[in-house]
């Protein structure tokens, strides 16, 4: 040993490279070095303070300047980790310290069967598995904190007081647990029933490599169970369900194929879609669908179906929607199992290619929210939930249902504004949202929807003006919002949309003059401008309107001079207007 006070002692090693001794020796009888064996040394100071030479690994300092180490520790200043040595402590199981150096996970070792792969010792005579202590030879990682693992739980049953059994469990070529025949004794039991929580690789491809020797042991695989948290079994927070499904291997069988970790991979690929906390509720509509998906036989539950998004996206709307389906009836889930999404008619219907493409709620009494599970429906080009008493506001995500033609949420309870992401369904045909509690303005997004041919957002509090870019809604035939908060003027723009037939803005708080351009339109029949502030004569231009059927102009207390001629001459079927201020004949008073 060397004591060094300064590194610019003579005698100090800083810097130096050091290799082992050859055989060789110079002429002082000393040994040379071998160049071709250095050695890879650390040189810390021999004692310890409080501010730069702390003491490691939780390690205290003495006032005499020599550390008092945890956690099995050793060397000055406690530098030397028990890490690797084939016992798994807790303090070093983090992904800093490759979880104790392979010694708690059997993802960071090659293989718990073979002696190399952590360095040493593997979790052998002291390890408590199954509920018990090991005779010997066991091994596992029943502590893995490696968020990228999962748990599976593995069920011992045998009638005997000795365990007549040997179990390997082998995933992607690696075994992660091994139980050697005789490993388990329990003593004064007539019968043992144990559990163990064994860490593997989130999606791995495992197989449970069993061999029984007496007829009356059972070994079995408990499948996740969505409920209980067993694919969250290395969290502090997991509990063992009391109603595992099983899948038993009796003495007669001599291995069994695990199937894939369906649950804890599906969680993966949903949780880009649903947050994580609501995929683990056990009171979300998305907790719901995934228990139900989780275990439901049909060939649409595997990972790599292409059904698999909308049969989530329907379970979560089914359990948004309190239920319509019946899922939670045990007959009702059982049927529904039974068949693809495309056969459950009371909700929804499927295209040629097995998407759905229509979703009728309609009349049914049903109230919750839209979950934004719904821009998972790619193929939806009908969405039907008029006369319900749905509420919340319109998810945003309702803009990435590209296909769809038909939306139908009037007569509701929802509220908040029109999500601006509407202006992205470009092949919107019908928007009919009236008879609800939205409000704020229109959005300018929705001027955008060029095939949009119906729109309604009438009873609700929407205000604002009518933008000038309403014209480029070219093929528009029904411009309806009754009843809201609309302020400021018609614009003449709307006089360029010549495919509208219907235009219905009573009760609002429109003001100015009736743009004359509406007298270009040879299509429209209906103009009804009720309950408004409008102001000035009616234009003479109306008259052009050859189809007109229904002109209201009645309560716009300012509108001044006369009917015109023109359109007096028109055989209308319905006209209201205030005589107050107009001259009219008598039959077209009000």
């Amino acid at each position: 040993a060397i004591d060094i006070i300064s590194i610019h002692e003579a005698t100090s090693p800083l810097g130096l490279h050091w290799f082992h001794a050859s055989k060789s020796i110079d002429l002082e009888g000393l040994p040379l070095p071998n160049s071709g064996k250095p050695i890879n040394s650390i040189f810390s100071c021999g004692f310890c303070d409080n501010v730069t030479n702390p003491c490691l690994y939780g390690g205290s300092c003495r006032p005499d300047g020599n550390c008092d180490c945890k956690h099995n520790a050793k060397g000055h200043l406690c530098i030397n980790a028990p890490i690797g040595n084939g016992n798994c402590d807790d303090y070093f199981n983090t992904k800093e310290h490759n979880y104790d150096g392979g010694d708690c996970c059997g993802a960071t070792c090659m293989d718990v069967l073979t002696q190399e792969s952590c360095r040493g010792g593997l979790l052998e005579t002291s390890t408590k598995q199954f509920g018990v202590e090991l005779e010997y030879g066991g091994r596992g990682y029943p502590n893995c904190k490696d968020p990228s693992m999962t748990g599976v739980i593995i069920e011992i049953r045998v009638g005997l007081s000795s365990l007549d059994v040997d179990v390997l469990l082998v995933c992607d070529g690696l075994a992660y647990l091994y139980l050697p025949k005789g490993a388990l004794h329990v003593q004064n039991h007539t019968t043992f029933n144990g559990t163990q929580v064994v860490q593997v690789q989130d999606g791995a491809d495992c197989a449970l490599e069993v061999t029984l020797h007496d007829e009356r042991a059972q070994v079995g695989v408990v499948d996740f169970d969505f409920e209980s948290k067993v694919y969250l079994a290395n969290q502090k927070d997991a509990v063992l369900s009391q109603n595992k499904s099983r899948v038993w291997l009796d003495g007669n069988s001599s291995s069994f194929k695990l199937p894939p970790f369906f649950v804890s991979s599906l969680l993966k690929k949903l949780s880009q879609y649903t947050a994580l906390s609501d995929l683990e509720s056990n009171s979300t509509p998305q907790g719901d669908a995934i228990r139900i998906l989780s275990t439901d036989p049909y060939p649409h539950a595997s990972l790599d179906n292409k059904f698999l998004l909308q049969r989530y996206a329907i379970y979560v709307m089914n359990f948004a929607f309190g239920d319509p389906l019946g899922l939670k009836s045990k007959t009702n889930k059982s049927r529904l199992y039974s068949v693809d999404e495309c056969a459950f008619r009371s909700l929804s219907k499927c295209n040629d290619d097995g998407y759905i493409k229509s979703i009728d709620l309609s009349r049914g009494s049903y109230s919750g929210s839209i979950p934004s599970e719904v821009s998972l429906f790619h193929g939806l080009e009908d969405f039907y939930l008029r006369y319900n008493s749905f509420t919340g506001s319109l998810p945003t995500e309702l803009g990435e249902l590209e296909n769809l033609r038909n939306l139908y949420l009037y007569e509701n309870k929802f509220d908040g504004k029109i999500p601006s992401e509407i202006g992205n369904l470009k092949n919107l045909t019908i928007l009919d949202i009236r008879g609800n509690n939205l409000s704020g303005t229109i959005p300018t997004e929705i001027y955008q929807l060029t095939n949009l041919e119906v729109l309604n957002l009438s009873d609700n509090e929407i205000n604002g003006t009518v933008s000038d870019k309403v014209s480029d809604l070219v093929n528009l035939k029904n411009f309806v919002i009754e009843n809201a908060q609309l302020e400021g003027s018609l614009p003449p723009s709307l006089g360029t949309i010549t495919n509208l037939i219907e235009l219905d803005v009573e009760g609002n708080f429109l003001t100015g003059p009736i743009p004359s351009e509406l007298g270009a339109l040879s299509l429209l029949g209906e103009i009804d401008l009720e309950s408004n502030r409008l102001t000035g004569a009616i234009p003479s231009e109306l008259g052009n309107l050859m189809n007109l059927n229904v002109l209201v102009l009645k309560h716009n207390l300012e509108l001044t001079g006369t009917i015109p001629t023109k359109l007096c001459s028109l055989k209308i079927a319905f006209v209201s207007v205030d005589c107050t201020n107009v001259t009219c004949p008598q039959q077209d008073c009000a």
